[in-house]
């Protein structure tokens, strides 16, 4: 029992070191919207890891890839969390990763893939051009800083449903305002609040 809390509380680490630098990106400009996709495309890998870790002490997190949307799909099934499928889309996380030399097909499609995305939301995708075209297309990534709520909702989603104890990362950047990191988790984060409830039977 130990060495699976070790274990969890290491990939839990490095998935909340990666998610704070993925707000900090976000939150300082366009130009690190791209960096700042990366850092979270990784923390929601390592969180995901850290939880089905802590579910089943005999998981090699190693081992299971890198595929977010097989991920996703396990974590949904166990937890009943969910990650936003932009997130989880490879096209979204190859464009975190390496430029594209100006591929419009791939821009192309993942603006369709925006726009049927913003009509499920009940929005109209021609009042929302910034949403359904992303960011920077033609700098290598089109990811909208939008984004970041829905990477915010899936990492709390996460670490909710996993132990809540004095160890968490996070929730220890949020007992000391202090700290360095303090702002970059809370600021403009609207679902850090439930890290602060009471543990839950997780813990």
């Amino acid at each position: 029992m130990i060495d699976q809390e070790l274990r969890y509380q290491a990939w839990n680490r490095r998935a909340g070191d990666f998610y704070i630098a993925a707000r900090k990106l976000f939150r300082a400009g366009m130009h690190y919207v791209g960096p700042g996709a990366f850092c979270g495309f990784q923390a929601l890998e390592n969180q995901a890891k850290a939880l089905l870790l802590y579910d089943d002490p005999n998981l090699d997190p190693e081992g299971m890839g890198h595929k977010l949307s097989r991920l996703a799909r396990c974590v949904h099934a166990r937890f009943g969390v969910e990650i936003h499928p932009v997130l989880t889309n490879w096209r979204y996380q190859a464009m975190t990763r390496y430029p594209h030399r100006g591929d419009e097909r791939i821009f192309k499609r993942l603006e369709e893939e925006n726009r049927k995305r913003l009509r499920e939301e009940g929005k109209n995708p021609d009042d929302n051009p910034d949403e359904v075209r992303g960011v920077g297309p033609r700098q290598g990534y089109a990811i909208m800083t939008g984004h970041l709520d829905s990477l915010d909702q899936a990492m709390i989603d996460m670490c909710v449903a996993g132990p809540r104890d004095r160890r968490f990362v996070l929730a220890q950047v949020l007992r000391d305002e202090k700290d360095e990191r303090y702002a970059d988790l809370v600021c403009g984060n609207k679902h850090v609040h439930r890290l602060r409830q009471p543990t839950g039977p997780r813990a």
